[in-house]
């Protein structure tokens, strides 16, 4: 797994956790700013958690074609060298680069969405009638089909009557998001949706949040005229559409905000469910932010770039690794194939390429008995600038080798092989 998409399976995995904790025991509570900041803090978290890495050092085992000694000989092939000025084979597309293609595009058009939805904000902007009403702006449109606000104008009907006992809901309603800063949060939760469009819990996140900013409206709009307010709320329901960024005083179910209005204030024991996300969240940080560390090979002692000679295990004849055979591994084609190989799959690291950094990596692997490629570690100074992922990631690509053979019988045999990355001039 790439570990983009590692990064995006980590991002889903706390998100739904952080929001079935909101939805099983905070959501239809009348603790509303909590609400709110919570559903923020989980989008937040759920895409910054996978960042955290707390390192754990993994304690040695031994285990079956593990190699027991590092400070044996090694069969060594010809040192291949890589350069950053090779031609690279950029428009080799697979299923991974095809579903990067797909995610950017998707991405792309929901961004543009976003944007046509500030365009048709600023249109109506331009085309409404302004009036001031301090610290805020109305905004009276013929076309504005019913009452929303952004960032810090109030956009309204053109026949609304601010006079009446509704018009003045309404713009108690509306200046009650303005001051929540609720444009904001909209804005927030629509650029994650688009870069994460693919995770339908931040879409339900996005619309909890929009209810849960019509709860806070709300209960500053109906203090001592909950009936009154109510019936406003029924009456604006009958009609009109609003931008998705906006803070619209329509926003269903209707149900459920009449509902919260009438629902009585719960005892502090009910409160207690605002702090039981503590473990949720530490329960996600522990999940996602310990990696298992392992400790770094010891140094070994290379041999010339020839092969040599040395038996190194003689304890269990079905996982022995050996150094020198009577019939040695053959990568298919010879070491012409080999080099063929490297230079058509390596990909010189564009950080050490910008940086000038060149180096040799040695990597050690394991042919198996079956001609597999395996036990693939870099041994010796580590060079850094994803030099040595680069090379593990194309060892690990080998094809399988005509295996090696000691007394007419496969057999496990080790090779080093050493990789130098330089800068062509």
């Amino acid at each position: 797994m790439t570990p983009i998409f590692a990064y995006f399976l980590q991002v889903s995995i706390c998100s739904v956790v952080l929001y079935a904790y909101y939805h099983f025991a905070l959501r239809n509570h009348r603790f509303h700013q909590w609400n709110r900041y919570y559903l923020l803090f989980s989008a937040l978290v759920s895409v910054v958690i996978p960042f955290v890495k707390i390192p754990l050092p993994l304690i040695p085992t031994l285990q079956d074609n593990t190699m027991l000694s590092y400070t044996a000989s090694f069969v060594q092939l010809r040192e291949q060298v890589l350069y950053a000025g090779e031609p690279k084979h950029i428009f080799e597309f697979n299923l991974a680069s095809w579903s990067v293609l797909l995610y950017s595009l998707i991405t792309v058009f929901a961004l543009c969405r976003l944007t046509r939805m500030f365009f048709k904000i600023y249109r109506l902007l331009k085309e409404g009638e302004l009036q001031e009403k301090s610290p805020y702006k109305v905004v009276f449109g013929q076309v504005i089909e019913s009452p929303f606000s952004f960032i810090k104008y109030i956009f309204l009907p053109k026949n609304t009557d601010l006079a009446s006992t509704e018009g003045q809901q309404i713009l108690q309603h509306e200046t009650a998001h303005l001051r929540g800063k609720h444009s904001l949060d909209n804005i927030f939760m629509e650029v994650l949706t688009a870069v994460f469009w693919f995770n339908p819990v931040f879409h339900f996140m996005k619309k909890e949040l929009s209810m849960v900013h019509e709860f806070i409206a709300d209960a500053t709009t109906a203090k001592g005229n909950v009936a009154g307010y109510a019936e406003t709320i029924l009456t604006q329901a009958m009609h009109g559409v609003h931008p998705a960024l906006a803070s619209p005083l329509l926003q269903a179910p209707i149900s459920r905000r009449i509902h919260m209005l009438l629902q009585p204030a719960k005892g502090s024991l009910l409160g207690l469910r605002k702090f039981m996300m503590l473990p949720v969240v530490l329960v996600c940080f522990c999940a996602m932010g310990f990696a298992i560390q392992a400790p770094p090979p010891p140094a070994v002692k290379l041999s010339l770039p020839k092969v040599t000679v040395e038996n190194i295990h003689k304890e269990s004849e079905a996982n022995e690794i050996f150094t020198f055979v009577e019939q040695p591994p053959s990568y298919p084609g010879g070491e012409e194939a080999l080099n063929k190989f490297l230079r058509s799959n390596v990909r010189y690291p564009e950080e050490a390429s910008n940086k000038g950094k060149e180096g040799t990596i040695f990597v050690t692997f394991v042919v198996g008995k079956d001609g597999q490629v395996k036990d693939v570690k870099t041994v010796g100074k580590i060079r850094g600038n994803g030099l040595e992922e680069e090379a593990l990631r194309v060892v690990q690509m080998m094809p399988k080798w005509n295996p090696g053979k000691q007394n007419n019988r496969p057999v496990n045999v080790q090779f080093n092989l050493p990789i130098r990355f330089t800068i062509q001039e």
